[in-house]
């Protein structure tokens, strides 16, 4: 409905934040969303779980507090 080339991408480079596009991460991949917005709690924590391993892993800088 909103391609990421008019929408996301602009947002990121105008804002000059950091962004993870959940397309971009196979480990954001397959999770149901039943009205289009919500997680199972299932899914919720093993979603978070797999975010987090990315902002570590990509945006946490070293000697930056946690």
């Amino acid at each position: 409905m909103f391609p990421r080339a008019q929408t996301w991408d602009v947002l990121i480079a105008r804002t000059g934040a950091p962004g993870i596009y959940f397309e971009d991460y196979p480990e954001l991949q397959g999770y149901t969303q039943p009205e289009w917005s919500h997680l199972s709690t299932a899914d919720a924590e093993r979603f978070t779980a797999s975010l987090y391993r990315i902002i570590e892993r990509d945006y946490w800088r070293r000697g930056q507090a946690r």
